[in-house]
């Protein structure tokens, strides 16, 4: 009786485990949901929902941390760039046939974003665009998804940018 109860036990935490697994396309897909409820007009956000990001980004579900930069210029969607501490991604004209993937290089603005130094991002060099402001133009959004034992949470930010080194 006790090895079927231990066995049980086992069972059900594996099924507990796994079922508490993020999905990186899934928490991508809800930053996109709640980008597009502050920022209506730009639909293009909702091109990085037809990436698989998880095919480049491998996340460690007990501790992790995402950071994920994307700009719109003009109207059109310029680059989503996504990492972690192991892995990098920069993808160019996301959903369209110019679609480009390249590896993503250090830069001032990637470190502003990694530290999560909004008070710089929000400075002299760029700022925090309040809802009302969005226009046309350059925007940037910066994201931060905290991974806590297979639980997901997340803040974004939209700065007009580009930060320059």
């Amino acid at each position: 009786m006790k090895r079927l109860f231990l066995y049980i036990i086992i069972i059900v935490m594996g099924h507990a485990t796994w079922a508490n697994n993020v999905n990186l396309d899934t928490v991508i897909g809800h930053v996109a949901k709640a980008q597009l409820r502050k920022s209506p007009r730009y639909s293009e956000l909702n091109g990085k929902c037809k990436f698989n990001f998880s095919d480049y980004i491998k996340i460690n579900q007990t501790c992790d941390t995402i950071f994920i930069r994307e700009s719109i210029s003009e109207g059109s969607y310029g680059s989503v760039s996504v990492w972690n501490k192991k892995y990098s991604i920069s993808v160019d004209n996301i959903g369209t046939d110019y679609e480009t993937i390249r590896p993503l290089f250090g830069n001032q603005e990637k470190k502003y974003i990694s530290e999560w130094n909004t008070s710089f991002l929000s400075g002299t060099n760029a700022y925090i665009v309040k809802r009302d402001e969005i226009c046309d133009g350059y925007i940037c959004w910066a994201t931060r998804i905290i991974i806590h034992n297979g639980f997901a949470s997340f803040e974004t930010i939209n700065y007009r940018g580009p930060i320059v080194d």
